[in-house]
């Protein structure tokens, strides 16, 4: 006998196909994005310190630098 995989169980059950929109949470309030930037401006910490502390990525905080100006 020749070997004849399975059919597709249900093909419709996609999850992009829901109506409703996926959104991300945004985990870094502004109280947050506030209170590293203010280590770095008084000098406590500099970027690279805050980088590796709080595990934050490079482009998210000099992002945060850019639109703090």
């Amino acid at each position: 006998m020749l070997y004849a995989p399975p059919s597709a169980v249900n093909k419709t059950d996609n999850p992009k196909s829901d109506k409703t929109p996926q959104f991300r949470k945004n985990i870094y309030t502004q109280e947050i994005k506030n209170f590293i930037l203010g280590k770095i401006e008084s000098g406590e910490m500099t970027q690279a310190e805050v980088i590796r502390e709080y595990s934050i990525p490079k482009s998210t905080l000099h992002r945060w630098i850019q639109k703090k100006i």
